[in-house]
């Protein structure tokens, strides 16, 4: 059997592309767990390379490039990322035109694509991308545009669905998952993420919060903007925290 080393992009110390619809990092490693849930039914080993202590850009791509290159015989390396370009749209995987493998790294790109419903952008070639020029055949799969609110539609609706569709590219094969083989699904955490907002906001949001008796986390990413994850909480106060967030017309998603 092979081995399968994966990683997510970012992490919440330095985010990536975030938007109302969702948080680079967090869906990332979300859509990684999922491929690797299947790619070991299927019974390959998986290593996971993620970075979560970084604290600069270069710091996160290259603990998570040392990750995957300290894992012995990975017979496929992938870090997990999503696009974010205004009217961009679809599914891409970049990868070094030396070492990369081409036919591996497009059907992967059309799996995610066809999976999705959205459009096959095709394989891109980077030797300016430091995770792609340290590992060299590591290829980096661009999972759908984040700030396109129909790819992020689309991904959420069938992100399980593409999930295998990946793994089955990465192991070469199909994988049965019916009965007891199928990946579980997570327990419900009564965690809200909500999408970002301007920090103007953020006294309501904090009021509101407390008037609920409610802690949460708040993240500034670089461009300004804040979003918040809350902690575990009961349904009660998950049902009224959602019911504003609705009358303020803002995106969240319930872990």
């Amino acid at each position: 059997m092979g081995k399968f080393a994966g990683s997510g992009g970012h992490n919440k110390i330095v985010p990536g592309a975030n938007s109302q619809f969702g948080i680079e990092h967090v869906e990332d490693r979300k859509f990684l767990d999922a491929v690797a849930n299947y790619v070991q039914l299927a019974g390959w080993e998986y290593v996971n390379c993620s970075d979560e202590v970084g604290t600069t850009k270069y710091d996160v791509w290259n603990n998570a490039a040392n990750n995957h290159l300290r894992v012995k015989e990975s017979t496929v390396d992938c870090q997990f990322h999503l696009n974010a370009t205004p009217g961009g749209t679809g599914c891409e995987v970049w990868l070094h035109p030396s070492y990369g493998n081409r036919e591996l790294a497009a059907k992967i790109s059309k799996a995610m694509a066809d999976a999705f419903g959205l459009r096959d952008r095709g394989i891109k070639f980077s030797t300016d991308l430091g995770w792609i020029n340290k590992t060299k055949t590591g290829l980096l799969p661009e999972i759908c545009f984040n700030d396109n609110e129909t790819d992020m539609q689309k991904y959420r609706a069938n992100f399980d669905k593409a999930a295998k569709a990946v793994a089955e590219v990465i192991v070469g094969r199909s994988i049965q998952s019916s009965g007891t083989n199928q990946p579980t699904t997570p327990s419900k955490q009564n965690i809200i993420q909500s999408g970002a907002f301007s920090p103007y906001e953020t006294p309501d949001v904090t009021g509101a919060l407390t008037s609920l008796k409610m802690t949460a986390k708040f993240i500034l990413q670089p461009d300004g903007l804040t979003y918040f994850i809350s902690d575990p909480t009961s349904d009660a106060q998950l049902k009224a925290l959602k019911e504003y967030l609705d009358r303020k017309g803002w995106w969240y998603e319930v872990k």
